[in-house]
């Protein structure tokens, strides 16, 4: 039986950093140092993310740590890299879920304004085709299967004290987080992940991470995002929170291909 990630022990620091971190560390740097030089961005790693991606995953970063700054330099370049409104409104409404409103009004907002002004579009939600209301009990069934619990004892203690505040939460995460919008559930993961090393929310992001690959993440992808976050955040990201996903991300690839070997 799954414990709750949020009481459990924390594994013990990496003595050194996972060779495919390292890879992915010394590729972003080389990839920005040919952009300041020709402007191009990179081709990138077949298994891993597109310089598009990779400008959105900078944007949660930037959330994460509320920093409008560098979040609207992030937004204008997704923009340019072919990305589009309802894309940076996603990652807007997870750094919500991740960091909570201060994160939104600090950082969101204004890159928010950056990604229309870059784009010459004022975007305005679209509910045509999204059918009924979300339903609680499908976010129930997606924390037991990442988790192995019915829910974390976070949201326990809050169903408990204010189940107004529990339903509404998870409403708004059940609306970004579903099968389909503007981006893949992967990458929704992924940024989620990019979120919580950046300020060392350990079981927040090793769940993430299983749920990540699951949903089709390479373990690449996962190392690049830590990349990510070590620049952006310094060595200790990655032994506050990369060491953990890179690990998780090990074992359920490893898992799925087992299971898929042995039919």
């Amino acid at each position: 039986m799954h414990t709750d990630p949020a009481s459990a022990k924390a594994p013990p620091l990496p003595d050194v950093i996972h060779p495919l971190v390292e890879a992915a560390v010394r590729d972003e740097i080389s990839d920005r140092l040919h952009y300041l030089d020709d402007g191009k961005a990179g081709a990138g790693h077949p298994e891993g993310l597109t310089r598009k991606e990779k400008e959105l995953i900078l944007l949660s970063i930037a959330y994460a740590h509320m920093r409008a700054a560098p979040a609207q330099l992030h937004a204008r370049a997704a923009i340019r890299l072919g990305g589009t409104m309802a894309e940076i409104a996603e990652v807007s409404v997870l750094a919500i879920i991740a960091r909570g409103m201060p994160a939104f009004r600090m950082a969101a907002m204004p890159a928010l304004a950056a990604a229309e002004q870059e784009s010459g579009q004022a975007y305005r939600y679209d509910a045509a085709g999204q059918g009924p209301a979300h339903e609680l009990q499908d976010v129930r069934r997606y924390v037991a299967q990442a988790l192995g619990i019915r829910l974390p004892d976070m949201w326990v203690t809050l169903e408990a004290i204010a189940p107004y505040a529990l339903d509404g939460y998870m409403m708004i995460r059940q609306g970004v987080l579903k099968d389909g919008g503007a981006l893949p559930k992967s990458l929704k993961e992924l940024v989620i992940i990019a979120m919580d090393i950046s300020y060392a929310l350990t079981w927040g992001s090793r769940m993430h991470a299983s749920q990540a690959v699951r949903d089709g993440a390479t373990v690449r992808q996962m190392a690049e995002i830590v990349a990510l976050a070590m620049l952006e955040g310094g060595h200790a990201v990655y032994h506050t929170g990369g060491a953990g996903v890179m690990q998780v991300a090990e074992e359920e690839a490893a898992a799925l291909a087992e299971a898929s070997r042995t039919g």
